[in-house]
């Protein structure tokens, strides 16, 4: 495999790509952030995602080390991977990409193959333009393979979410345009890698994504000659990395542009184009004013309710912001951390918490719902009905269960609730202490 050390941050990762493509000078704009602001948000659908490439790795890893004894996702079932408990979805994505995986290698003749494998441009340096630096392009591939029977590289991408990418836009009246620019990426920092170590006739591109609507299916496929690659880099590719570096690059607001960039939150165009699609208009004293539903014509009416992705969007990443910041330490006048509610959860291993309800008097059907155990207050009511010693359902919930501290949410001084010290304060409170 070869290892690559990635930058915290690549100008021109596959995946900034198709943002990079609709607005051009979103590269400056996030550049210009602090550096803390400069990636975008966790989510659990990005932690899902990287949970279930890490199940398909493991079974590929495995097929590649023994392919006559399979590991298979479902093996990893209820396990805790890249900090992520494996469910059932997990399972049936996984198991659809590593099926096909294998599908492709015994019946395409597949000779070697690698997974997660880190690519860049470096191969290439001499002979790309000066502002297209090797480096900060390229990344971590999911599945590459070779075929000498066919004489074709493999480039597969696998996709958990359920939002459909398209291997080839139908409706992209340019070609080379037309095609998957984080799949295109891939190819090329491929190509640039085993050009000289394997004969390449063509390389075939493919999106997996089981868990979408795509009406074509998954997974989604396109063969390009090899010829096609090298060209869509001169033709697509390097122009748009000038166009991104030069000194005024156009910043382009739309829904999908500013839904995956981490500095819409700062943008002023994206801000004046959600006031104007939100027909917003400001008082002298900076109040908000908004059109009466009822006077605004159907044009104005559409305009808003097409567009209310974009402005919901942006209300929402100004707030995620301020969020963060008064977690730094760093307060919005009018706004205050408040401590979330959480709910009572169980601690320690199933199965010997079965084993002190059990002594207790309870069977399995007094607090098992099929499969999962009942909540805490659930089994506590369940506990009392049975006529259980207070003092015993006392030291078993001593035992067993704990009251998380929960996170934050912000609101405004106006809402019910107690404010908060942000993390950072309290971490900085407790070093003084220590000292």
């Amino acid at each position: 495999m070869t290892n690559i050390i990635e930058p915290e941050h690549k100008r021109f990762s596959p995946s900034s790509l198709y943002r990079v493509a609709l607005c051009p000078g979103s590269v400056q704009l996030i550049e210009s952030l602090p550096v803390n602001e400069q990636q975008g948000g966790d989510s659990i659908y990005a932690r899902r995602g990287t949970c279930a490439h890490a199940v398909g790795e493991l079974c590929l890893e495995a097929y590649k080390t023994d392919p006559d004894t399979p590991t298979e996702p479902a093996d990893f079932l209820n396990q805790e991977i890249e900090g992520v408990i494996v469910d059932d979805d997990i399972v049936f994505g996984a198991t659809m990409y590593v099926r096909e995986i294998k599908r492709k290698i015994e019946t395409d003749g597949i000779t070697w193959f690698a997974v997660e494998n880190k690519l860049d441009l470096s191969p290439l340096r001499k002979k790309l333009h000066p502002l297209v630096v090797p480096e900060e392009n390229g990344g971590t591939m999911d599945f590459i393979g070779y075929s000498p029977k066919l004489k074709r590289l493999y480039v597969d991408d696998y996709k958990n979410g359920k939002m459909p990418v398209e291997v080839f836009d139908k409706h992209e009246p340019d070609k080379l345009k037309a095609l998957n620019m984080q799949a295109m990426d891939y190819a090329l920092c491929a190509v640039a890698h085993y050009h000289r170590k394997f004969d390449i006739k063509d390389v075939e591109i493919t999106i997996h994504q089981p868990n979408d609507d795509h009406p074509d299916g998954s997974p989604r496929s396109k063969v390009v000659p090899v010829g096609v690659v090298t060209k869509w880099y001169k033709k697509v590719l390097e122009p748009l990395i000038i166009l991104a570096l030069s000194e005024d690059p156009p910043i382009i607001p739309g829904d999908k542009q500013c839904h995956y960039c981490p500095g819409s939150h700062k943008c002023k165009a994206n801000y004046d184009n959600t006031c104007e699609n939100a027909m917003v208009e400001f008082t002298e004293s900076g109040v908000v004013e908004f059109p009466d539903p009822k006077l605004m014509t159907d044009e104005q009416i559409q305009q808003v309710l097409d567009n209310s992705t974009v402005i919901s969007e942006f209300l929402k990443n100004v707030k995620d912001y301020a969020h963060a910041r008064a977690e730094q330490g760093i307060p919005t006048p009018g706004w205050k951390l408040v401590r979330k509610r959480t709910h009572r959860k169980l601690v320690d291993k199933p199965q010997k918490i079965r084993q002190n309800l059990s002594k207790l008097g309870l069977k399995t059907s007094d607090y098992l719902k099929s499969p999962e155990m009942v909540s805490p207050a659930q089994l506590e009511k369940v506990m009392k009905s049975k006529g259980i010693n207070p003092d015993k359902i006392r030291k078993f919930l001593d035992d067993f269960v704990i009251q998380p501290e929960g996170g934050t949410n912000f609101v405004p001084e106006s809402k019910p609730g107690k404010p908060v010290q942000p993390a950072i304060e309290v971490e900085f409170a407790e070093l003084i202490e220590t000292e």
